[in-house]
This record gives C-alpha cells, structure tokens and sequence, in this order.
C-alpha cells in the first residue's frame, strides 16, 4: 500500500485481534526503511510525504487503523492488506499539548542551570582560585626544584646505595656453609680401619693431625664396637698444651653415629700441629671389632 501524505507523526489506533503486528511493515518517505508496526508502540514523529505499508501474506485480509498528523492528501493502492477506517487526521490541540509539556521540561532545566546564582558561581570560581595557587605553588617548589640541591641530593642516595651494597655483601653473600657449620668450611669425615681384640686399654683406634696454621673442629663422631662386655670411647683434642676429651660410655655391642650443627669442641678448638684421636678407655675382649671416626673440618 502506497500512500501521498505530508506530516510528521503516524500512530496505530486498532487492529483485529489475530492481526500480528510484527507481520505488518510500515516505511516512510521510500520503500526502503520498513519499521514493524509492533515497534511503533504510542506513535512515531517523523517528517514524510509518502507513507508504504506491507504485510506477510498470513496477514492478508486482515483490517487495522492508523492516525496520521498532517496534511490530507491520500492516494491509496491495495497490497492485500485493508485499511479501515482509512486516514483519520490528528488533532492539532493534540500536537501543541506535546510542545508545550516539552517546553515545560526544557523550561525547568534551563532554570536550574542556566539561571545559576551568581553569587553562587563567585564563591565556586573563588574556590577554582585558591585551588589553583595551591597548586601552583606545590608545582613551583618541586619543578622549579635546584639542579644543584638536586646533585647534592643524588650523591647521597649513591653513597647511601654504596653502604647498602657493602651491607649486603658481606652478609647476603654470607657463605652458606658458615651459615650451617658456623665457620667456612665444609666438614669431613675420616674413618679407622677396623680393629680386632684383644686390644690393651687406652689403644687409639683413630688419630688425626692438625695442619699448621689451623684450628680444628670436630662436628660428629661414629663409634661401633660389637664388645660383649662394651667399652667406653674417649674423643681427645689439645687446645695449646691442654688436653681435652669426650667420654661416650656403651654398656654393650652398638654403634653410635652422633653431628652436630654446632662442634663439640667450639670455642676450643684443636690447635695446629696437634692430633685429635679416639681411643678406648678399657681393655677389648678377643675378636671383638672395633672402628672409630670422626666428622671434622680445618678453619684458617
């Protein structure tokens, strides 16, 4: 359907109830923008000289009425769709409510913005003011800043930076096995071979030199024996010209492996050019096995 009319709004009065709305085209001006009548709701505003309406052929036979504000100069063509009560013209009282309840909402905005009090708008533009030499005087202390104060103030963050660094060298890179043991050295152990009984009382199962300019440390010790009768271990070092011994007492045939993170002789160490050793406290029983050793490490 093709219909020559000015006017600028269009709106769906009724329908027969079994017409669908989605179907039903409606296109202004040219035939190449079609709107659904479903989406046109309580009217739609819109300048035009030419209204087309199409439908699905379900809807074919089916009547509806449509309002149109405007002049009235109609010219209809049949496309299968009926048009009842044909063009019904809008009331011009009608149009001019829907300018003047605009008006009025323009009207209300413009009051509250646009006639903004001034004494209002003074005291805001005085707030801009004072916060701006504010900020200017922040920008002119810190950007204007002294090269020379500026200088000064790097070489001390770079002496800074360099006690950092020496802090941090001497105890970040803190060597991992003085972390453990509580000297740089890595222990290690040295072990006897085995003897058979009989062995006389006191014989030394193991001895271990010092080296000169050395202190030594003993961090562990092992001590086997399979003695029906057991023995007593002593583990001896010389500090300057004292001797120093451990006891370990076993009642019977048993092995004992003992470290330690801290050794046992810390704080008197075996001096250099001196020998630790273990030794048996009391005569071993005729092939009885005995073995001895010891974890130890040299310090400078």
């Amino acid at each position: 359907m093709e219909v020559d009319v000015n006017g600028d709004w269009l709106s769906l009065v009724s329908y027969e109830a079994d017409l669908n709305l989605s179907n039903v085209y409606v296109a202004f001006n040219y035939a190449d923008n079609w709107l659904p009548l479903s989406a046109i709701g309580a009217g739609v505003y819109t300048p035009f000289e030419r209204i087309y309406i199409r439908a699905a052929q379900s809807e074919v036979g089916k009547s509806l009425s449509i309002a149109i504000g405007g002049q009235a100069r109609f010219y209809i063509s049949s496309q299968g769709v009926t048009i009842s009560n044909d063009l019904v013209g809008l009331a011009k009282d009608n149009t001019l409510a829907q300018v003047a309840t605009s008006a009025a909402g323009i009207y209300a905005i413009a009051s509250s913005n646009v006639n903004y009090p001034l004494s209002t708008m003074a005291a805001t533009l005085s707030s801009i003011e004072a916060n701006a030499t504010s900020i200017n005087a922040v920008v002119t202390a810190n950007v204007n800043y002294p090269l020379s104060t500026m200088a000064a103030t790097l070489s001390s963050i770079n002496s800074y930076s360099a006690n950092i660094n020496a802090i941090l060298s001497s105890n970040v890179n803190y060597p991992m096995n003085q972390l453990r043991w509580g000297y740089p050295v890595e222990p290690i152990w040295t072990y006897s071979p085995v003897s058979t009984g009989p062995l006389a009382a006191g014989t030394v199962l193991l001895s271990q030199p010092v080296s000169s300019g050395y202190n030594a440390y003993i961090w562990g010790y092992f001590l086997s024996e399979n003695d029906p009768s057991g023995n007593a271990f002593l583990i001896q070092w010389v500090n300057g010209t004292t001797v120093y011994q451990q006891m370990v007492v076993m009642n019977g045939p048993g092995t004992i492996n003992f470290m330690s993170v801290k050794a046992i002789n810390d704080g008197i160490p075996a001096s250099p050019n001196t020998t630790m050793a273990v030794k048996i406290l009391n005569a071993a029983s005729t092939n009885a096995l005995y073995m001895a050793g010891i974890l130890y490490g040299q310090v400078p």
